[in-house]
């Protein structure tokens, strides 16, 4: 709780930093154009950021019933909706994560399956996302869209590399070969060597890889369901991911399409996912700021900014934080 606390209060401070450096030259023209949006278009975001929710939702509940795990799809709905609290005030989107073990464990669900479940979910978001975004980096390539600077090019490929080791980890344990878990252990170890990781965090890794592990044992990989979930994850993806589009749109910018918009954005999350910090606060606004900003110059693009922040962060975290409150006597 007191972490939550000091997140909280770290992500109010770079917030008001963020909002301090984007408004302070530019603060009437961009209220003038937030207050002048076409509002049927904010509309269709909110339906957007909707569908989204049941798609990731179905999702989940698509792995409980791979796990063997009763859970209905209407409260697979509101732990999703309830996550985006957590995630918001946590580095890395983890405290979701841990919200819904601990909410699956309210229904006497144990922490090993409900680990299996939700590492098992995780695994195949994680597929899903790398295969859109090897995707956009190739189109982009091929096809020179925009070019990228040299030094936003390797801190993208870092991220790259970061997401592809995250899913090479993720696939050893998923297909629970020893040989895979043995190397994954070693590595884990030269950390603790080189003094990184302790041998306490050593041991509660090992841990939660052996619960993970021991939760997957019994689950026959039934792939026409991993299959159906990655497409899933990316109409999800493209879906959620669609919104900056429909950003510049209310504010009347027409001069980028919807598959561009795209391809940024896949570029700006790559840039800017292992921020360390809850939201991924700044990077996430900068990245944006300069990638859109290829496109869209001036006080509009820093009003689509702040529109696009609001919708698809600050506002799912009011609307989860609302949902927890409501429904607290159940944790």
């Amino acid at each position: 709780m007191k972490k939550n606390k000091y997140n909280l209060i770290l992500l109010f401070l770079f917030t008001f930093v963020m909002l301090f450096f984007v408004l302070k030259d530019d603060f009437d023209d961009i209220l003038h154009a937030l207050l002048n949006i076409k509002y049927y278009y904010i509309l269709l975001i909110l339906f957007i950021i909707f569908v989204s929710d049941l798609i990731k939702a179905l999702v989940l509940y698509n792995s409980c019933n791979v796990n063997k795990i009763k859970y209905k799809y209407l409260e697979c709905l509101r732990l999703i909706i309830v996550s985006h609290f957590f995630d918001g005030i946590t580095p890395f989107a983890s405290g979701g994560q841990a919200y819904q073990i601990l909410k699956l464990k309210s229904k006497n669900i144990n922490y090993s399956r409900g680990i299996g479940l939700i590492f098992y979910n995780f695994t195949i978001f994680q597929f899903s996302f790398l295969i859109l975004c090897i995707l956009s980096i190739v189109i982009n390539k091929i096809f020179k869209i925009f070019i990228i600077p040299a030094i936003f090019n390797k801190v993208l490929i870092i991220g790259l590399i970061i997401n592809i080791l995250m899913g090479v980890l993720l696939g050893a344990v998923f297909f629970k070969k020893k040989n895979n878990l043995n190397f994954i252990y070693k590595i884990i170890r030269f950390f603790v060597k080189i003094k990184i990781i302790n041998q306490n965090k050593y041991d509660k890794l090992k841990r939660y890889i052996d619960s993970v592990v021991n939760a997957l044992s019994n689950i026959k990989k039934n792939w026409i369901s991993i299959f159906k979930n990655i497409i899933l994850n990316i109409l999800f993806l493209i879906c959620f991911y669609s919104i900056p589009y429909f950003v510049f749109l209310s504010l009347g910018i027409h001069n980028i399409n919807i598959f561009i918009s795209l391809l940024l954005y896949f570029h700006v999350v790559l840039i800017s996912t292992y921020v360390p910090m809850p939201g991924a606060v700044i990077g996430f606004e900068y990245a944006f700021l300069y990638l859109f900003g290829l496109y869209i110059t001036g006080p509009i693009l820093k009003a689509g900014m702040l529109l696009w922040r609001f919708l698809t962060y600050y506002l799912l975290m009011i609307i989860g934080f609302i949902l927890f409150l409501v429904n607290k006597k159940e944790v």
